[in-house]
């Protein structure tokens, strides 16, 4: 069946500035929460792609974020075992991920990577977004470092693409040939 379009202005999010989801939409005035699908132990074989880890035992945790009431983003982190053992003592419904991360480790999160590309929903993604199947949304990548370059997550989230639109500031970098 035909499923309901939302109705609320566009969420931005932009690749200029190192902060989460959780802060980007609290500048937009939105509220966010989550609720955790599922945490699992997976070995680095599991990673949807090579994330520069090297070897060991992951857990990947699988959320579904919310803009307001509005299931909004799949939100998938692997994360090394030694980080999420201590996350436990946090609330990963409420809080933001960067700033647990920075309180657990002690140290700042330092940079970002991040790809996206278009995709289409399957019958899973569609459920939890509660949109059509085959409907247009995107998928974005990221690699997360601390302090020293360290890589302490590997990310693949699904953003709603009625929800969400994204963009870039881009500057000159080198002086116009003449």
């Amino acid at each position: 069946g035909r499923r309901r379009q939302y109705a609320g202005p566009k969420v931005r999010r932009t690749f200029d500035e190192l902060i989460g989801l959780t802060e980007t939409l609290r500048r937009q005035g939105l509220s966010t929460h989550s609720h955790v699908l599922s945490r699992d132990r997976v070995g680095v074989e599991d990673l949807p792609y090579r994330p520069g880890f090297g070897i060991g035992n992951f857990v990947r945790i699988r959320r579904l974020r919310f803009v307001g009431e509005r299931p909004a983003v799949i939100a998938t982190s692997y994360l090394p075992e030694q980080l999420a053992a201590r996350l436990n003592e946090y609330d990963l419904e409420h809080e933001s991920f960067y700033a647990m991360y920075e309180r657990a480790l002690k140290r700042r999160i330092t940079r970002r990577e991040q790809t996206m590309v278009p995709i289409v929903a399957d019958a899973a993604i569609a459920s939890l977004l509660g949109v059509s199947k085959n409907s247009a949304h995107f998928c974005v990548r990221g690699f997360t470092y601390v302090q020293d370059d360290e890589l302490i997550e590997l990310t693949e989230s699904v953003f709603h693409g009625e929800i969400f639109e994204f963009g870039a500031s881009m500057h000159r970098v080198r002086a116009d040939a003449s």
